[in-house]
């Protein structure tokens, strides 16, 4: 199964198409959603195939990068209000 969707990937085809022969009628819509399908497939693929201290590395990103974004918000929301202050004159 994972050969077929990574044939059907490569060659821009639906797996229909690989198997039957027979074209979608309406093959971009089914595309994009193929495609998102086919990439939670290989994501999760990635991630069983990970081991237990990996797993915990992947986490601790997980906590990093989520700590990174709402820094850049509050900064950003601190940034905005710090000009809109000083613009009106408050500061």
């Amino acid at each position: 199964m994972t050969r077929l969707l990574f044939m059907s990937e490569y060659f821009e085809v639906s797996l229909d198409y690989l198997m039957r022969g027979t074209e979608e009628e309406n093959k971009e819509e089914s595309m994009a959603k193929y495609k998102a399908k086919n990439m939670l497939l290989i994501w999760n693929n990635f991630v069983s195939n990970l081991s237990s201290k990996q797993r915990k590395l992947m986490m601790i990103l997980y906590v990093l990068l989520i700590c990174v974004c709402i820094a850049v918000v509050i900064g950003f929301i601190y940034g905005v209000g710090y000009a809109i202050g000083k613009f009106i004159g408050y500061l």
